[in-house]
């Protein structure tokens, strides 16, 4: 199948279907994809329209399915969004790495159409690309965040107003179902790698998990959020933060861990990464950090096991 076949298409009613996923089967066509892909961005058809150089009537226009765009208008349409332009076009191959922060207007007759669209769209986004379960909890500012997994592979985060929340939760359970979505309240003040870090060695605990099971996209995730909130590059952070990990993980699978310890090994976690991720990765201790790990296991009675269980 040739894809500039498509961009040429005059019509925007190019419909992609999909397999049936659980209980769930929809079909999204491209305006619809291109509607939920831009209020996920936070963009309105105004700030869409200015970064294309097109006039809003055209955003409009394309996401009722009047008319199609060219193939040059597909290309920097796929770029604004975050996207391939086959999965602008087609809906594959599936999005597995993004950050999305829909950004929800302040007048009440906007609001109501921007949760309408979320309730009927965003269903068909989820199926479209496989996500099969999420984790999401509460943010201080009454928001909440939600981590989308595909075969337990979580690279994408949808962080969620307030005003907002409750209907994308909705439309998680209605497409994934309740059993593979874990919600928790912590109501955490700033979202930032040490909070994957938490949610990967509480909920995805190292050492219970096969060798080749996928975990949290840590890293892509830290630097998605951190060029989406406009902040500096931070590949020393990053660099940090993975040495930090590998060292726990090192030291945790030597070692027969009980629930009533991940607790407080998920607090050490934090308070080491808070403490050392500022420092240059080079200049990390490794060895007397696996050490302090190994004693903290110890004292909370986790017992090691032997070298061929390890």
């Amino acid at each position: 199948m040739v894809v500039n076949d498509f961009l040429s298409m005059k019509s925007c009613v190019c419909v992609v279907s999909i397999e049936i996923y659980g209980n769930f089967e929809e079909y999204m066509e491209k305006r619809d994809r291109l509607k939920i892909l831009r209020l996920l961005n936070g963009c309105t058809q105004d700030i869409l329209a200015n970064r294309l150089g097109v006039p809003r009537t055209s955003i409009a226009m394309w996401e009722k399915g009047r008319y199609g765009f060219s193939s040059e208008i597909t290309v920097k349409l796929a770029s604004s969004l975050g996207v391939q332009t086959d999965y602008l076009i087609l809906g594959t191959p599936a999005i597995v790495n993004a950050v999305w922060i829909p950004v929800p207007p302040s007048r009440p007759d906007y609001l109501r159409s921007m949760q309408q669209d979320f309730t009927a769209l965003l269903p068909q986004f989820l199926a479209e690309n496989k996500y099969n379960a999420s984790y999401s909890d509460t943010l201080a500012d009454g928001g909440r965040f939600f981590l989308l997994g595909q075969d337990y592979h979580f690279g994408c985060l949808l962080i969620a107003d307030a005003r907002l929340a409750d209907i994308i939760n909705v439309g998680l359970k209605q497409t994934i179902g309740e059993d593979l979505i874990t919600e928790l309240d912590h109501k955490i003040d700033k979202l930032d790698g040490s909070v994957f870090e938490f949610i990967q060695s509480h909920w995805l605990p190292p050492g219970r998990l096969p060798q080749d099971f996928k975990r949290v996209d840590v890293v892509n995730l830290c630097q998605m959020l951190d060029k989406k909130s406009g902040g500096e590059d931070s590949g020393e952070k990053d660099e940090s933060l993975k040495l930090i990990y590998r060292t726990f993980n090192e030291v945790v699978r030597k070692y027969d861990v009980p629930d009533t310890a991940m607790d407080k090994l998920d607090e050490l976690f934090v308070t080491k990464f808070k403490e050392l991720s500022s420092v240059p990765s080079a200049s990390i201790k490794v060895t007397a950090l696996m050490a302090e790990i190994g004693k903290a296991l110890e004292s909370l009675g986790c017992q090691k096991r032997n070298e061929e269980q390890c």
